[in-house]
């Protein structure tokens, strides 16, 4: 038995319970990762099938056969019990008017846990891959840009769904009691913001500020010359500074926002390094 979640009494546990014959930590990944969506909570998982019998609350066979009148039966596919990293064969189809994969028997048309790993853990990504300019994986490469839901929230609308038919499937539990009170889904914005310059022109070093005028008058371009001069005499803002604009807008919005600011050590002479006090304020 492999990464197993200890719960001391299932018969009082307030979430779900998922029943497997084998319990990896992948599987574990995902219990905890839906019951949270779900319920707020990690699901618990057993593979002892009197524990889960026993149980009263919200029950999900996640197993080659159904073992109970009472439980939402999920067939598995085999991605949950592996170990290494290969080529999956994904074949999409229509589920609920979203996409889905890993079609499988059982209440739920697909393995909705395996398909919510592969994208979760971004699986595609360990595999070998056509990187994009910048060495990084390109997204041409992914499932969810080739089959259009690469800008959809594909695993939260799959646990919605999921969420419905658990509650037809358990509409008779008292309130409060295992798991019957589903969390309702709550959005937060956060936007974020990653910094590779912070400035243009400006704050940078006198050597600096020389070699880039030198070298737009030896490339001839007199434009650059003068932005640059009118940055540097406080003409004009600089191109790069938007800092003032994001926080008035954030402002007015009521929004929280964040900064990721990117400095190399292996080249700081190209960038303002993060203590600087203009970066600080």
């Amino acid at each position: 038995m492999v990464g197993y979640r200890e719960v001391y009494s299932f018969t009082e546990y307030p979430g779900m319970l998922i029943y497997s014959p084998l319990i990896t930590p992948r599987l574990n990944y995902v219990a905890d990762f839906s019951g949270k969506e779900l319920t707020g909570r990690p699901a618990a998982v057993t593979s002892n099938a009197g524990d889960f019998l026993a149980y009263d609350g919200v029950k999900i066979n996640y197993s080659h056969q159904r073992i109970a009148d009472s439980e939402l039966w999920i067939c598995p596919h085999h991605l949950l019990f592996e170990t290494g990293i290969k080529e999956q064969p994904v074949d999409c189809f229509e589920w609920h008017g979203t996409k889905a994969f890993f079609k499988t028997e059982g209440d739920v048309e697909f393995d909705i846990f395996a398909a919510s790993f592969y994208l979760l853990s971004r699986y595609e990504e360990y595999l070998v891959y056509k990187k994009d300019m910048y060495g990084r994986y390109a997204h041409e490469n992914s499932l969810a840009f080739k089959e259009n839901f690469l800008n959809i929230p594909l695993v939260n609308i799959w646990l919605q769904q999921f969420r419905i038919m658990l509650q037809t499937q358990f509409p008779g539990l008292p309130a409060g009691q295992a798991g019957s009170q589903f969390r309702i889904p709550q959005f937060t914005f956060l936007p974020t913001y990653d910094i590779d310059e912070a400035f243009c022109y400006k704050y940078k070093s006198w050597w600096r500020t020389w070699g880039g005028c030198l070298r737009s008058v030896f490339k001839r371009q007199w434009w650059e010359v003068k932005e640059r001069s009118n940055v540097l005499k406080d003409r004009m803002n600089d191109p790069y500074d938007s800092f003032e604009w994001i926080k008035e807008l954030h402002y007015l919005r009521r929004y929280l926002d964040a900064f990721f600011l990117y400095w190399w050590q292996k080249k700081p002479v190209v960038m303002i390094k993060i203590t600087h006090r203009t970066i600080k304020n």
